[in-house]
């Protein structure tokens, strides 16, 4: 960019400057949410705390399984694999796939019936 482009965008010089300190705070942030360590720490003060019998069997396993779940959602974004909005995977209103193991028809499927047209049947 040469000085009259410089000069003529001067006046964003204190916006393009909070933009990127809200760039970096949003790193920082991310680096410290997406870091494993804090969660495999909790989770060997959860099982020293199973082991000195402070806790039981059902509340350990009922935060271990929280924890791993956080670990798995770390590990989904450190491959930069997308994760889903909604865990449930059952198909959206006006979809046209069925539900697995569901008798009855989804809004929008169609099903052949026994007086078809088509020779072939």
């Amino acid at each position: 960019m040469g000085l009259l482009g410089k000069l003529v965008t001067l006046p964003l010089a204190p916006v393009r400057t909070v933009v990127w300190a809200a760039q970096r705070v949003t790193e920082q942030a991310e680096a410290e949410y997406y870091n494993p360590a804090p969660v495999l720490a909790r989770l060997a003060e959860l099982e020293r705390r199973l082991l000195a019998g402070e806790i039981d069997e059902e509340t350990f396993d009922r935060e271990e399984d929280l924890l791993l779940d956080r670990l798995e959602e770390i590990d989904r974004y450190r491959r930069g694999d997308p994760w889903p909005d909604d865990p449930d995977p059952s198909p959206t209103p006006g979809s046209t796939t069925p539900t697995p193991g569901s008798t009855t028809p989804t809004p929008g499927s169609t099903t052949p019936t026994p007086d078809s047209t088509d020779p072939n049947t």
